[in-house]
């Protein structure tokens, strides 16, 4: 339930959640706080389905922080993507992606890759570890044109 209540000019927005998910209260902030952009435009020659996802979290107690082209400008080819564990427990983290990812890595905050963790890929899935409470970026590299 979301109700509006005005005061002197102020807009507060109230809404009633479940609070037993540090992942679900996340989730339903991002939604009141930031609500979806989009732009309209006409449709091209694309191939894939207007129902089509770009990035799905599948599995794992996470807040997805970013998704972000990396400094080094390559746009298209790799992501940015970090994460935050939410519920004070290592969780084993699923993302299923837009197209095949060729290479899949833990980097520091320049974007440099660490040695630390393992990530698993297979097609456009890819899994990996995050530890209770823990930060992780992780690097993704696309296959070439597709």
């Amino acid at each position: 339930m979301i109700g509006i209540i005005c005061i002197a000019g102020w807009r507060l927005l109230v809404d009633l959640v479940d609070a037993s998910s540090n992942q679900q209260l996340i989730e339903q902030s991002s939604h009141s706080h930031h609500p979806l952009q989009y732009l309209s435009v006409t449709a091209g020659n694309g191939e894939w389905p207007t129902t089509r996802s770009f990035f799905q979290l599948i599995e794992g107690t996470i807040a997805i922080a970013a998704i972000k082209m990396p400094e080094d400008n390559q746009a298209g080819k790799r992501w940015i993507v970090l994460v935050y564990e939410t519920e004070g427990e290592t969780t084993t983290l699923k993302l299923n992606l837009f197209r095949k990812v060729s290479k899949a890595y833990f980097v520091d905050t320049h974007e440099r890759p660490v040695a630390e963790g393992g990530v698993t890929i297979e097609d456009s899935l890819i899994e990996f570890e995050v530890m209770a409470h823990a930060v992780a970026s992780i690097c993704i590299e696309f296959e070439h044109g597709g």
